[in-house]
């Protein structure tokens, strides 16, 4: 029985972010050669502002700066982790929209699920059979870790999340919900066409791999258009989303049940240039 690679863990380079949580509950975040932020406690979550996090400013707010009599922490203090910061209230968000409840419907192919975690996803995950009974079993925790390493960290998401939060977030819905190698083509074939003939920068190849290559071009993308370029592509990244449902319940009668209430629920499109914009 083949068994999954391990688990990667979260953490962060600490060349660019570290975190430190204070006894007052405060979590301290700082970045070399970037706007300084504080993250308040409990889940009241800001995240990091780096150098080049400008986009993500514009959504979350602006950064809190350390008081100037503040020193600055010593890079051996811990580093942040990815759930330390916005990857937190994402992957939050996926779970309030696959939902907590443990479901078994004819209708969803997925067959048992909870968290949004089927049946098949909990076996490849702990490398064994499960059982419906297992699935029921599932705790929140663990269905985080596995979308954070499967979804976030095993695609490229995390670094694509680094490039454009907005971007990044999408990804890594599309790739939950409709699989990783599929959002990630979606963002290569997007990038090639919107190049101008390869005049913005080349045309990469539609492996459904994010590598160095794809993420040259989303740099060299954003470099041209801008946060208006952002936000176009994020509407376009939602539409051949929605395209997707739409022929998943052409193709399989028994989808036209789910087909509403995937595109209510996970297509976004006339609030693109608003989230871009922080309005």
């Amino acid at each position: 029985m083949a068994h999954p690679a391990p688990r990667p863990r979260a953490s962060a380079d600490p060349a660019h972010a570290h975190a430190l949580l204070l006894d007052s509950g405060e979590l301290r975040v700082w970045a070399d050669g970037g706007a300084l932020a504080i993250v308040l406690s409990d889940l009241d979550l800001a995240t990091l502002v780096a150098a080049g996090g400008h986009a993500l400013q514009r959504r979350l707010g602006p950064a809190v700066p350390l008081r100037p009599e503040d020193p600055t922490p010593d890079t051996e203090e811990p580093v942040m982790t990815l759930r330390s910061g916005g990857v937190a209230a994402l992957l939050a968000g996926l779970v309030e929209r696959e939902g907590r409840r443990y479901t078994n419907r004819p209708a969803d192919a997925g067959g048992p699920t909870k968290f949004g975690i089927t049946q098949r996803a909990l076996s490849d995950w702990r490398g064994r059979p499960v059982t419906a009974a297992e699935v029921e079993a599932l705790q929140e925790a663990e269905a985080l870790e596995i979308y954070e390493a499967r979804y976030v960290r095993a695609p490229g998401f995390a670094e694509v999340l680094e490039i454009s939060p907005l971007i990044g977030e999408e990804l890594v819905d599309t790739g939950v919900n409709c699989g990783p190698g599929r959002a990630s083509e979606y963002l290569q074939r997007l990038l090639n066409a919107l190049n101008r003939e390869g005049r913005d920068y080349p045309d990469i190849k539609v492996d459904g791999d994010v590598g160095p290559a794809t993420r040259a071009a989303l740099r060299a993308y954003l470099a041209h258009r801008g946060a208006e370029g952002e936000a176009v592509l994020w509407k376009a990244l939602n539409c051949l989303q929605g395209a997707h449902y739409v022929g998943l319940a052409e193709r399989r009668a028994h989808d036209e049940q789910n087909l509403y209430g995937w595109l209510r629920s996970r297509i976004e499109l006339d609030a693109a240039a608003q989230r871009a914009a922080g309005e």
